[in-house]
Order: C-alpha cells, then sequence, then structure tokens
C-alpha cells in the first residue's frame, strides 16, 4: 500500500512540471531566419577635394548643376539579413552604384561656362549592422552603420580573337566616362586605370524604417532608408598623382584637376524588399474545410 501511495504521489509532482516544460517552450521566442532580398535607390554622389602642398581648397566651392535629376544616380543591389540577436542585424550586400560629379561653373580666367562630368560605376560589398529600436508594432525605425569595399567596373579592348588580330578593335566600356564642355568644346574620355584609383573603400551610416507584411505562408520585409557614404581612399589614379601631366584626363584646372586628392562622397535613398527564409505549413484543417465548400 505505501509503494502505491508513493508512486501516485510521484505522478502528481510529475504533471505541474510536465506543463510547466510545455509552457515554456510554448512562449520561447522563435529564432529568427536568415533573409535574403534585393535593393533600388537614388544615390546624389559627389567628390570631396583635399588640398596637397600649396594647392587651394576652394574647389569644394565650385557649385553644382542646378538641375537635381541631372545629379541623381541609380543604385541596384542584392542583399542578405542574418539576425544577431532580437534587436540586431548583420546585413552584407553587393550593389552596383554610379558615383562621380556634376559641376556647372564658370572658367572666371577665360570667362567660360564649364560643364564637368564624371559617370564612374562601382561594384560594392558593403557591411552593415542594423540594430533595431524596439517600438511594439509592425513598423520597427533601426540605425546602421558599417564598412564599404568597392571597385571600378573593368574596361575591355579586345584586338585578337582566336589568335587572329580584329581588324578593328571590340572595346567593352562597363567602367564610365568623363565628360567636360567649355564653351561650345565637348570632349569625353572612358574611365580607366589611367585616370581612376581602380579600388575604393569607405564607412556609411543611416537611419531607416522597416515594416513587415505577413502572407498566409511566408513574410516579407519592407525597408525604407537614407544614408550618407564616405569613401576613404583618393580616387585619382597612380599616373595621375604621379605625373606632371594628368594622365588621359581633361583640362588643365577645375573640378578634376589631379594635384591633391579626391575623395567619392554621396547621399543616397533606398528600398529594400526582403524574404526571410522560413515558410508556415499548410493547415490541414483549414484546407480540408476548403476543399468542402
Amino acid at each position: 500500500m505505501r509503494k502505491w501511495f508513493l508512486i501516485l504521489i510521484s505522478m502528481m509532482m510529475a504533471i505541474p512540471m510536465t506543463a510547466q516544460i510545455g509552457s515554456e517552450s510554448r512562449f520561447r521566442p522563435e529564432r529568427k531566419p536568415i533573409g535574403v532580398g534585393v535593393k533600388v535607390g537614388a544615390l546624389l554622389p559627389y567628390y570631396h577635394y583635399r588640398a596637397r602642398g600649396t594647392m587651394s581648397e576652394n574647389l569644394n566651392e565650385l557649385p553644382f548643376d542646378t538641375a537635381f535629376f541631372h545629379r541623381v544616380r541609380p543604385v541596384v543591389g542584392v542583399q542578405a539579413e542574418i539576425p544577431m540577436g532580437n534587436l540586431a542585424y548583420f546585413a552584407p550586400e553587393l550593389i552596383w552604384a554610379k558615383r562621380g560629379d556634376n559641376r556647372l561653373y564658370l572658367n572666371a580666367p577665360t570667362n567660360d561656362s564649364v560643364h564637368y562630368v564624371a559617370k564612374v560605376n562601382y561594384l560594392d560589398l558593403r557591411l552593415p549592422i542594423e540594430f533595431v529600436i524596439p517600438i511594439k508594432g509592425p513598423v520597427q525605425p533601426y540605425l546602421f552603420g558599417g564598412l564599404d569595399v568597392g571597385v571600378v567596373m573593368p574596361y575591355f579592348k579586345i584586338d585578337t580573337l582566336f589568335g587572329k588580330a580584329l581588324e578593328k578593335p571590340v572595346e567593352l566600356n562597363m567602367s564610365g566616362t568623363i565628360m567636360q564642355t567649355q564653351g561650345a568644346d565637348t570632349v569625353s574620355v572612358m574611365v580607366n586605370k589611367g585616370n581612376m584609383n581602380p579600388f575604393d573603400f569607405g564607412v556609411f551610416g543611416g537611419a531607416g524604417i522597416r515594416y513587415t507584411m505577413e502572407f498566409d505562408r511566408f513574410s516579407l520585409v519592407v525597408k525604407l532608408e537614407a544614408l550618407y557614404s564616405m569613401g576613404l581612399r583618393n580616387t585619382y589614379s597612380k599616373s595621375e598623382m604621379h605625373s606632371q601631366t594628368p594622365a588621359e584626363n581633361l583640362g588643365n584646372g577645375g573640378t578634376h584637376y589631379s594635384v591633391g586628392y579626391r575623395f567619392n562622397r554621396g547621399w543616397e535613398c533606398n528600398l529594400s524588399v526582403v524574404l526571410p527564409l522560413r515558410f508556415k505549413p499548410r493547415d490541414a484543417c483549414s484546407s480540408f474545410e476548403a476543399r468542402r465548400r
């Protein structure tokens, strides 16, 4: 009798312990999934100049093209979103951006109007960390910042094909162009290693909001953000920096004169759509009811 009494007491004690374990697993926060997505946006780029030696720093004071949409450039890319706890994400992205400058000013010595435009295509690997501000509801603000490593898109010139010389070489320029219009004359050159440093790196930071949309079997995260990027590597090529005559550059002065340092800068506004890689299983009961109808 005593034996059965002890067994009964043990079973009564085990029931609440089991219920407690079940409730803990039920209310334990789910582990957030990795997400993948796409990004599109607009970039407002410009060059920042710094003096070297006796060079004046007034290049930064030259006015931009007053037509706003002449200066806006596209940004497109892909990204991932890797959770780092409940309120932080590591969000690496690979983007294509068109950087450069667009200045429109008056050349005082010649009294000519000068329009200098540099459009340089970069492929960038960005490594941001996002910090979400905990606010209830589907819309959450966040802050982010990180490193940016970029390379100028390649320039190809094919002289031979299958061992035979081509009568007319094939040029494939994905790097971009540098153009200057002074008075009635317009000159344009292709971007290459002679007039542009092929590598760039910098830092960036900004703020945004994220909105989570729940669907039947999956969810989507829409992000809208604004940021400022600051290149830290001189964009002038070695040929220009170490030659008395700028290599394959335009003119002898103005915004692009390669005496000193020139850095990429820019303001961006981007829209991203991220798909968390977690899908809800179909509800067997609901599908059965749908078939009955």
